[in-house]
Order: structure tokens, then C-alpha cells, then sequence
């Protein structure tokens, strides 16, 4: 321990520390101007007319850093539901599984509408700015009515099998994950809905084409967008085998 001409103690190492931290903040971007940061530590400027700092000289200075090191891969995560279905189907007999290969689902006159309400003390009206702008969403919920098998100690879901008969296929068995079966290890439904309004100040987002049971928890809202979205050239697997 050292001492300064005020008496205050300081650790040399410790100083050290904290000018990188600051020399690695000042390198990184410190104001509203290209920042070049010299090697004497008391000529740090900052002006308009100096260069852009660029990949190289940001990887002189800054070494880089693995910060997925730092941290353990959870086994157990706690989501909490951001809001509601309200959907017309009440049992899971008679609701679709899937919307059909033309669409006649999601934007034919038999699909049936409903609407997403989300809790106002967790989503803000600024959360929907723009959602209307998009035709499709994607929506996902948690399979509360499946979860009653999920172990209270380990999270995991003992309601569940390795191969499942889908709907469409009824001469053989399909691996789970290759399928939209709602009975998984972690029982989460993903659905393409339809845009109708967006109501901001209510929380509520009108879709059309609803495969979600009433009172299902809703997880999260994402756009649907068709230049990442859709793959046309995409294999379906053991689906490209069945008529649509």
C-alpha cells in the first residue's frame, strides 16, 4: 500500500485496473465525436476532425473477451406469462392444430378471432408501437392444460413421449421433436395469427386464425417477418409425403 502526498492509501495494481477500464470506455466511444485515444494517458482528444477508431485499432487496445466463460448454463429457467388468450375454443377437442397449407385458416372465412390481452403492469403502451404495421405475428404460449405432469423439483415434464401419432399420420409413430405435438419436455405452442387491430391503450391485439385454448398464458409477441421467416425451398421432412 502506498500513499499519495494527501495521506490517502492506494494499491498501485488497483490504479492500474481502473485507468484500463477507463482508457478501454474512452476506446469504446466516450462522446458524440470519433474518439482516438493516444498511448500517453493525459493526451486523450476528442474531436470531429480525428478518424474513425476502426476493427484493428479497437483490437490493439481491447482484447478480446469470452464473457459466456464467465457464466454457467442454466438447467432450470422461470418465465413469467406476459398475458392471455381469449380465444372462442374451450376444449381441446375441435380446436386446429395447424393452419392449412393454403391458408384458408388464418385468413378464410371459417377461422375463428380472438384476442391477445396483456397484463398492463408488465407490457407498457410503447411495447405495441408499430405492432399494427405487420399483417402476422408470432405467438408464444405455454401449454398450461399439458403442464400438470411438470415435476416440482426438476421443472421437467413427465408427461411426455419420446414418439407421437400426429393427427395427419396414423399409420406410424413420429419423433416429438419432429412434430407440433403440445405434449413436450418443456410444453411451449408457437402459432402464426393474423393482424386485425392493435389497441395500445387497452393492451389488446385482435388476431384471426387461432389455435390456442382459452385462458392459454401468453409468453411473448414477435413480428412475423416474411424475408427471414419463410423459406419456400424448406424441407417439411415427413409432411412433403402428405397431400396439404
Amino acid at each position: 500500500m502506498q500513499t499519495n502526498k494527501l495521506g490517502y492509501g492506494f494499491a498501485p495494481h488497483r490504479t492500474a485496473l481502473l485507468l484500463n477500464r477507463i482508457f478501454a470506455k474512452t476506446i469504446a466511444g466516450c462522446c458524440h465525436h470519433p474518439c482516438r485515444t493516444y498511448r500517453n494517458w493525459n493526451d486523450t482528444r476528442c474531436s470531429s476532425s480525428k478518424r474513425d477508431i476502426t476493427n484493428n485499432d479497437r483490437s490493439e487496445v481491447i482484447p478480446p473477451r469470452s464473457y459466456t466463460q464467465q457464466f454457467g448454463t442454466p438447467t432450470r429457467i422461470v418465465a413469467q406469462s406476459i398475458g392471455v388468450c381469449r380465444s372462442p375454443y374451450m376444449e381441446r377437442a375441435g380446436t386446429p392444430h395447424q393452419p392449412s397449407a393454403k391458408g384458408e385458416h388464418m385468413m378464410g372465412e371459417t377461422s375463428q378471432e380472438g384476442i391477445l390481452q396483456l397484463f398492463p403492469d408488465i407490457v407498457p403502451a410503447q411495447a405495441l408501437q408499430d405492432l399494427e404495421g405487420f399483417d402476422f405475428i408470432w405467438c408464444i404460449f405455454y401449454c398450461h392444460l399439458n403442464a400438470m405432469n411438470v415435476d416440482s423439483d426438476t421443472g421437467g415434464n413427465r408427461g411426455w413421449n419420446a414418439r407421437v401419432r400426429p393427427p395427419r399420420l396414423s399409420d406410424r409413430k413420429i419423433g416429438t421433436l419432429a412434430t407440433r405435438a403440445p405434449h413436450r419436455p418443456n410444453p411451449i405452442g408457437l402459432s402464426a395469427l393474423r393482424v386485425l387491430e392493435v389497441n395500445a391503450d387497452s393492451r389488446e391485439i385482435r388476431v384471426k386464425g387461432l389455435d390456442i385454448l382459452d385462458g392459454t398464458p401468453i409468453l411473448d409477441i414477435k413480428p412475423y417477418i416474411k424475408h427471414y421467416d419463410a423459406i419456400p425451398s424448406a424441407k417439411a421432412g415427413w409432411l412433403d409425403h402428405l397431400e396439404p
